[in-house]
């Protein structure tokens, strides 16, 4: 249903996609490519739109990744790093520009 709104209000001016396996590298190179995803975790979708790593690579390091979610009303935190290896991820979406 997503990926066919985001179609259908763009005039198929967007081709979207879905992953219901979403990885650290999936975020990285759709926000590399300026491509922010929708982001689906239990209960709940908000936006992500940057990512960081940091640490030493053999000591577990730090992906964060950067999500905008105003949850709950006036309550919530727009904006946050949120640890990519202690947050469960359902599924994404993303869309890329097609030319029409």
């Amino acid at each position: 249903l997503v990926v066919d709104t985001l179609e259908d209000l763009t005039s198929n001016a967007l081709d979207a996609g879905m992953n219901w396996s979403p990885s650290f590298t999936e975020f990285r190179n759709e926000i590399r490519a300026n491509r922010p995803l929708i982001s689906f975790i239990p209960g709940h979708s908000r936006t992500v739109a940057g990512y960081t790593r940091s640490g030493l690579p053999w000591l577990s390091p730090f992906r964060g990744l950067l999500v905008y979610d105003p949850w709950p009303p006036n309550v919530g935190v727009i904006t946050r790093w949120e640890n990519f290896d202690t947050q469960t991820y359902r599924v994404t979406f993303n869309a890329h520009l097609t030319l029409v």
